[in-house]
């Protein structure tokens, strides 16, 4: 009996070993999806399908991205959540819904160290401060223009909460000036709205807004990060311009609905990570301005750890609140 039972414990573990082994080899078997969490247009956007691209060869299946803007990036953020964790749904994680809405909205339906398995870091872009050339011509004549004005002047950002909107609050704090902050529903929309002068200045990702400086129908007058940029030497980051703690980035990653299978996650870890480090997407990224930042899971998960502390306080010490 006990010999018996031994022979069907090993058939089983056979059968059991045999499925797993040909479910990892048929991964993946169809389309794969990429939920972007902002409108199509965006940076966001551009950098998933050059994604979307370089996963489609090295997986060999189509890249579906799908948009799924609203919230601030936390409607499609929660959708990749709910999704199956079977590796055909992955989510372009951001800054704002993977370290700035924790911090902000005690009713998100998802949590991010729970929900997502990270994949990999891809990149990050500074945000710089334009205004329409009627406006001002430095960051000083801003400054002065508001402090005359105020409550008349105003700033757009592609939404609420996001890393641009954020550094509009700290520059008026630190400022000490009254502008009014116009929210849009992605940042193609304030972009549109700043050339139509419909609003005065706008807070927006470098890569984003460079044709338009270059073209001169914006004015670029402060970018938030360490250095000046390479791509905009004459324009002085909010540090030279006298305002500190003003050094901000939009970051992008891959990350998976948590309970994805060890393999298929690997597999996706293993084939991202080439994608992202590979000399085409890394030239892409900086044809878009956008500092390639490729960096594997666990270096991944140290970064969102690092980024949630650093949000939560700059959020605390600045009492911003967004309801």
């Amino acid at each position: 009996m006990r010999r018996l039972q031994f022979l069907f414990i090993s058939i089983a573990a056979l059968v059991f070993q045999s499925e797993l082994a040909c479910s990892q080899t048929l991964y993946p078997a169809h389309p794969i999806t990429l939920i972007v969490p902002f409108v199509p247009g965006g940076s966001a956007d551009v950098i998933a399908r050059a994604v979307a691209r370089g996963l489609e060869t090295e997986l060999g299946q189509p890249i579906v991205v799908e948009n799924r803007g609203g919230g601030s990036g936390a409607i499609g953020t929660a959708a990749a959540a709910k999704a199956a964790p079977d590796g055909y749904t992955i989510l372009l994680g951001h800054t704002t819904a993977l370290a700035v809405l924790p911090h902000l909205r005690a009713n998100l339906s998802y949590v991010v160290r729970r929900d997502f398995a990270p994949i990999t870091l891809l990149g990050a872009t500074p945000h710089v401060l334009v205004v329409h050339p009627s406006v001002a011509r430095t960051i000083g004549e801003f400054v002065k223009r508001a402090k005359a004005e105020p409550g008349t002047l105003n700033y757009a950002s592609g939404g609420i909460a996001t890393p641009p909107h954020l550094a509009g609050e700290l520059f008026k704090q630190q400022a000490q000036v009254d502008i009014v902050h116009i929210p849009f529903n992605g940042s193609p929309q304030a972009t549109t709205a700043l050339l139509g002068r419909h609003v005065d200045a706008l807070f927006q990702n470098i890569d984003s807004i460079m044709p338009l400086i270059k073209s001169g129908e914006v004015t670029a007058l402060a970018i938030s990060a360490e250095n000046r940029s390479p791509y905009l030497p004459d324009v002085p980051t909010f540090e030279e311009a006298g305002f500190s703690d003003l050094v901000n980035k939009s970051w992008f990653s891959l990350v998976a609905p948590s309970g994805t299978p060890p393999a298929v996650l690997e597999l996706l870890q293993e084939k991202s990570r080439a994608v992202a480090e590979s000399k085409a997407f890394r030239e892409f990224l900086g044809s878009q301005i956008i500092e390639p930042m490729p960096a594997g899971p666990e270096a991944l998960l140290s970064f969102l750890n690092e980024e949630n502390q650093r949000w939560a306080r700059v959020l605390k010490n600045a009492a911003i609140k967004v309801e």
